[in-house]
């Protein structure tokens, strides 16, 4: 059984979490934890609190964040970072045969994602809003 990752891939307010928030009716498994609603997303972000950390720390480690518009991948180490993500996801989602990825920063490191996935053999459908 070959396992599928569908990457949401969206900015900030652009419709990520609506988008998400079908696949979670739908029964795409997302992790046990997502961030909880908000002020400003009563519905939910549904994002993996785990996910969104080890992005954080990519940017934090790269002296910039998710709204650096100067943001490049060019000088990510992706090899590093991958093999982080990949132990990150095999712990997250396991062996479950289809599970989706919400982060807005996601867009921005898109490689490493490419990356972990692919040396996992994990079949990867992005959704661009």
């Amino acid at each position: 059984m070959m396992q599928k990752c569908i990457l949401v891939l969206g900015m900030h307010r652009s419709g990520t979490s609506a988008l998400s928030g079908l696949l979670n009716i739908m029964g795409v498994y997302q992790g046990l934890d997502l961030l909880p609603p908000s002020n400003a997303n009563r519905k939910g972000f549904f994002e993996n609190k785990h996910i969104l950390d080890f992005n954080e720390k990519v940017f934090y480690e790269h002296n910039s964040s998710s709204d650096d518009i100067f943001f490049s991948d060019k000088h990510l180490m992706i090899d590093k970072y991958a093999k982080e993500l990949k132990s990150l996801i095999a712990e997250a989602f396991g062996d479950v045969r289809c599970f989706s990825i919400k982060d807005p920063r996601i867009c921005l490191l898109f490689p490493i994602y490419e990356k972990a996935l692919t040396d996992m053999g994990i079949m990867m459908h992005p959704l661009i809003i």
